[in-house]
């Protein structure tokens, strides 16, 4: 099942992709349609135990994925539900719960600073916009501070 966790219609007609996993290496991939109720089936796939199963759709440009499911036992079948959300740029659910720096004596001439922020977002959407359109936060450079870059998970 594909599921709005904002209350939103789901996307159907979207595409679901199935990636399968031995060992975590990759098997098997298969693409379906999702169907008006938000649920989607993979036929002929075969189900083994140890056999690691995660399914994506793209909605509203961004991938949203399952939790990868271990098949365990005689399983023949496995359930792989997915959350999508409708998207924001307002800020005001964001919070931050942790801050850490961490700095480092580059060279005699560099102090290298970074910063590690553990952001929550209270609310059942996901935060998009800023500069780059893309999910998260945007941060400013600081002034005189160069070889600036952000990593997003």
């Amino acid at each position: 099942m594909v599921e709005n966790a904002s209350g939103a219609p789901v996307p159907a007609g979207a595409m679901v992709n199935l990636h399968v996993f031995d060992q975590m290496q990759m098997v098997y991939t298969a693409t379906t349609t999702l169907n008006e109720d938000g649920s989607y089936v993979f036929e002929n796939v075969e189900v083994t135990p140890g056999r690691a199963f995660l399914s994506t759709v793209e909605y509203d440009g961004i991938v949203y994925g399952s939790e990868m499911v271990v098949a365990e036992g005689d399983k023949t079948q496995i359930e792989l539900l997915i959350r999508v959300y409708e998207t924001t740029s307002d800020t005001s659910a964001l919070s931050v719960d942790r801050l850490h720096y961490l700095l480092e004596l580059a060279d005699e001439d560099t102090l290298r600073v970074v910063e590690l922020y553990v952001i929550s977002n209270a609310s059942e959407q996901n935060r998009c916009g800023g500069r780059t359109g893309a999910a998260g936060v945007d941060f400013l450079s600081p002034t005189g501070g160069s070889e600036f870059a952000i990593a997003r998970w």
